[in-house]
């Protein structure tokens, strides 16, 4: 039989049929006078036992061992192995299969984590606001670093700081203030709204400074992530508010 053939018989490519022969699973038989190849009995029936090992999951490498000694020792470790990844494996997918049925169910945002939506209901979002859809990408990002370096628990004390500063009136005020901002704002303009924050929320923040959240926010500060200051959507006045908000805090 030629390559086509023998291909077409095990259900692969011709091209599959020349990589088991490149990585070795299968002996490459011998050409006949007209430069073909031409495989025996023997080479099908290694072929076919090679395609069953792969709908099993068998890694190639790894098939020698079952294909030449199926009763080896190590044969069973090698079965007791891939026993326990596809058990992994559907585990995984059961997990995905109750995520997506219950994102059907809620009608949740299915491009958000459990938590990480859970965190954003609660924090919620500014109202009306040319910059509402940074704050909540800027939202997004550091409550993906904190969840993955916290607890469903750091994220709700997290969330509960934030509200605490939307909560407050004067961050109407601030806000308003920041949105209005022109580019070209004067140093002592920059200064004056960065200070109503301050003024405003630093001790509300500050107190939590040595707290366990506050350590991860510190943390996570010196990590190599989009600086939310550097975002084209802020001018060069508003992005100086965030720099030196965060300079001071």
């Amino acid at each position: 039989m030629r390559s086509k053939e023998v291909a077409e018989l095990a259900g692969v490519s011709v091209r599959t049929l020349r990589h088991y022969h490149q990585v070795g699973v299968l002996p490459e038989p011998g050409r006949g006078t007209n430069g073909y190849r031409t495989y025996e009995l023997s080479h099908v029936a290694r072929l076919l036992r090679i395609r069953t090992l792969a709908e099993l999951g068998v890694p190639l490498e790894r098939m020698a061992t079952l294909l030449d000694d199926p009763a080896d020792t190590a044969s069973a470790d090698l079965l007791a192995d891939l026993e326990t990844q596809l058990r992994e494996r559907i585990a995984h997918l059961e997990g995905q299969l109750r995520r997506v049925s219950e994102l059907r169910t809620s009608r949740a945002r299915p491009d958000l984590t459990p938590a990480l939506a859970e965190f954003l209901e609660a924090v919620g979002g500014v109202e009306e606001s040319d910059l509402a859809d940074l704050e909540h990408d800027a939202s997004v990002l550091l409550a993906r670093l904190y969840e993955a370096g916290g607890t469903p628990d750091d994220l709700h004390e997290l969330a509960a700081v934030l509200n605490d500063v939307r909560g407050n009136s004067e961050y109407d005020d601030f806000a308003a203030r920041f949105e209005a901002l022109p580019a070209d704002a004067s140093d002592a303009d920059v200064r004056a709204v960065t200070e109503v924050f301050i003024a405003a929320f630093g001790p509300s923040l500050t107190q939590h400074a040595d707290t366990a959240m506050g350590g991860r926010l510190r943390q996570l500060r010196e990590q190599d992530v989009p600086a939310v200051d550097l975002d084209p959507r802020l001018n060069d006045a508003q992005a100086a508010v965030l720099r030196m908000i965060g300079d001071t805090l």
